[in-house]
């Protein structure tokens, strides 16, 4: 029995480090080989917990980020497949397309899978999202056909509760129909994705007659002789509570924005209010006093103008999963006698965006690495031949951000920055306009990006000659007694780290821009059958021979070796120094 025990205990401590081997995936190979980018949207996401993060929560954080990042690219799909629709399908279908604007951000994509693995030994994290394209395909073709199919079950029940003169449970009926028309229209975007076109699998013209004729009977049971808003978002609180019913929890109420841009306007600052009163009136609903996201249960909507009218959507979703939608139509004409903007202030600044220019207005840049540059990157904004005061420029070299600046009211905008490395002795720096912060959006998100599509703007080039910063090290690497090493560890391994991040050395301190000093002593410690210990004590410092100022300063202390003797533990314990120094070195050059 005991024997077993041992022997169990031998095999489960053997079997550790394989629970602990890297997943295949990490491997890029790996990936390219059995994740192709032909058969799969894939993300992966890789990199270390910052100093007193938690591992997991960093964790938590890749994964959302990876699974983001594959809906992003179904996102972006979709809409370089709108401009291909045209041409494939009848013009009915393309703009029931256009019309579209679901927040696939927080749809829930089937088939969408995530890994995650944490190397303790290197601290580094890792995170993988990816979907099977033939799965999606498959899955929301089917999709597509049982929801019409459901839809048009309700729509046969809807019309005879109206046959029984049962209005209330007939418009029940009708908005019970709008989680399907949603999940439909998430359905329809997907397969557009993945490069499907035809009506026969996208079934655009059955979802649109459907639609309407359940718009159609919404519309007739709620015919009124006034038409304003409060009554308006009382209409839709309704059909919103004939959904979801009673509800114990409290409902985020987001802002009503423009069509898929995300921006408000004096209109849906009004609409917001009424829906959020007419919540509480018709379902006796919690309403969170602002818009939070840890809420599981989530309300927002859109609205666009058609014809002589505002079509606003509304759909709730619990936890990212939609469960209730209702639409109402808004006149115009109510909307122009009570002296209400419905067109966002920022769309002003967004038409602008078609005739914007940007030019560099000086050249002949140079900068030692870390160190500011020359002279300040100077750049005109001309908008339609005149100069543009106020707006937001972004500085960028190698996709990173190096500056932000604004022009002035002579539409000139300059920075300097002392964030260049010498990794190369030319680099271009890209002076692009700030369309997001322009705009008044948020950055990398659908409209942004159709923005920036419809109206590019050229950047602004400047070619920066930049020069290494030159290093002088001066190691002191000492042995017990005050003997010095006779070749030295510690300086081989600062020198190779400065080297990879493109600085240069010299002997002569009037040549160099810092100074690296490495001040070591060994020290003896026991010695226990054989085996002697030394200690290590070391000091490293940078100084800043412009102004004479350290800019950084570690020690190292009692750093432990052991050898056949003294001086062979010294060395040891050297070498365990110079590990240390290695992890610690890149974060004071970078």
């Amino acid at each position: 029995m005991q024997r077993h025990i041992i022997l169990g205990c031998i095999l489960a401590f053997i079997s550790l480090p394989l629970l602990a081997q890297k997943p295949l995936w990490i491997d890029p190979s790996w990936r390219l080989a059995n994740r192709s980018d032909q058969e799969y949207f894939i993300s992966f996401i890789s990199g270390f917990a910052p100093e007193g993060h938690n591992a997991k929560e960093v964790l938590d954080k890749f994964e959302e980020q990876a699974k983001g990042a594959v809906i992003q690219q179904i996102q972006v799909n979709i809409e370089t497949t709108s401009d291909l629709m045209v041409a494939n399908v009848n013009a009915e279908t393309t703009e029931a397309f256009k019309s579209k604007s679901v927040a696939l951000a927080r749809a829930d994509i089937a088939g969408l899978r995530t890994e995650r693995y944490h190397d303790q030994k290197k601290r580094e994290l890792f995170a993988i999202a990816w979907v099977k394209k033939a799965e999606l395909v498959f899955y929301y073709r089917n999709s597509v056909d049982n929801l019409i199919g459901k839809i048009e079950i309700k729509i046969k029940e809807a019309d005879n509760l109206q046959g029984k003169k049962d209005k209330s449970l007939a418009l029940k009926a009708y908005y019970e129909t709008m989680p399907s028309f949603n999940q439909l229209e998430e359905a329809q975007l997907i397969l557009i994705a993945l490069g499907l076109k035809s009506e026969a699998d996208l079934r655009f013209g059955k979802g649109n007659q459907l639609l309407l004729q359940v718009k159609d009977g919404i519309t007739a049971l709620q015919q009124s002789p006034r038409a304003d808003i409060e009554e308006l978002s009382y209409f839709m609180a309704y059909g919103l509570f004939l959904q979801l019913g009673s509800l114990n929890e409290t409902m985020a109420l987001r802002h009503i924005t423009f069509e898929s841009s995300g921006l408000k306007s004096e209109f849906s600052d009004r609409f917001h209010e009424a829906l959020s009163r007419s919540l509480v009136k018709a379902g006796g609903y919690k309403i969170a006093a602002s818009a939070t996201h840890a809420l599981p249960l989530q309300a927002e909507g859109t609205y666009r103008k058609e014809g002589e009218a505002l079509r606003v959507s509304t759909v709730v979703r619990q936890n990212g999963v939609v469960v209730a939608a209702a639409e109402v139509m808004m006149p115009l004409s109510w909307i122009r006698d009570n002296n209400i903007n419905w067109v966002p202030e920022n769309f002003v600044n967004i038409n602008k965006l078609r005739n914007i220019s940007l030019t560099a207005l000086s050249d002949g840049h140079q900068a030692r690495a870390g160190r500011p540059l020359n002279k300040p990157l100077t750049v005109k904004v001309m908008h339609e031949g005149q100069p543009l005061a106020n707006a937001p420029l972004v500085f960028v070299a190698d996709q990173k951000i190096l500056a932000r600046a604004t022009t002035n009211n002579m539409g000139v905008a300059e920075t300097n920055f002392s964030s260049l490395e010498a990794s190369r002795q030319t680099q271009l720096i890209l002076a692009k306009f700030d369309v997001a912060a322009f705009a008044g959006i948020e950055e990398n998100t659908p409209f942004n990006r159709q923005l920036e599509n419809a109206w590019p703007i050229s950047p602004a080039r400047f070619l920066v000659t930049v020069k290494p910063l030159t290093v002088l090290i001066k190691s002191a690497e000492m042995l017990p007694y005050n003997n010095r090493l006779d070749v030295n560890i510690l300086e081989p391994v600062a020198k190779n780290l400065l080297a990879e991040k493109g600085y240069a050395f010299t002997e002569t301190q009037a040549e160099a821009d810092l100074m690296l000093t490495i001040d070591a002593h060994a020290r003896n410690g026991s010695n226990e059958q054989g085996i002697y210990f030394s200690f290590v004590d070391a000091t490293i410092a940078i100084t800043d021979l412009s102004n004479g100022l350290e800019t950084f300063k570690k020690s190292f202390s009692s750093v432990k070796g052991a050898g056949a003797d003294f001086q062979r533990a010294a060395i040891k314990a050297y070498e365990a120094t110079a590990k240390e120094m290695k992890t610690l070195l890149p974060e004071i050059v970078n």
